[in-house]
């Protein structure tokens, strides 16, 4: 009998356990449907995590941001065209659409031509303004392009 109560208290303990860990999960999920992160598009440029152009950056994972938080990721751009190109940055597709309210992306690109397949170093800072307001999570498209000097 004593064994008995033994294995059921040690039931108790597990199931209980494991509901801690599922409530504590769904929590995290829930709390973060989709990753503070960006999408990029390119045109007539490739962008780089490395000077070696070993690593494409296709997106960027912002992480966690706090009110008033900038953040700032290293990328180096390539001009693919033929010719010497100046370059411009677009976002789009806010999710929430109302994000862009409260979050602007920034780069140090001062519009320098860019020979065909060299490679620009160049910064992109995530800013979020101190009173953002109902965005737990984001996501957005950004686009590079490349036009003709």
């Amino acid at each position: 009998m004593i064994y008995q109560q033994k294995q059921s208290n040690r039931l108790r303990n597990i199931m209980i356990c494991l509901g801690v860990v599922l409530v504590t999960a769904l929590i995290a999920v829930g709390s973060n449907l989709f990753p503070p992160s960006s999408n990029i598009r390119t045109i007539g440029v490739e962008i780089y995590t490395d000077a070696n152009q070993t690593t494409r950056l296709t997106s960027i994972n912002w992480g966690t941001l706090a009110p008033g938080e900038n953040k700032t990721v290293l990328a180096y751009i390539k001009n693919v065209n033929n010719t010497i190109a100046t370059l411009a940055l677009n976002t789009s597709d806010w999710q929430p659409i109302n994000a862009s309210n409260f979050i602007a992306l920034t780069w140090n690109y001062t519009d320098t031509p860019l020979p065909p397949n060299a490679l620009q170093s160049t910064t992109f800072t995530l800013h979020v303004k101190p009173k953002i307001e109902n965005i737990d999570a984001f996501t957005f498209i950004m686009t590079i392009t490349a036009t003709e000097a």
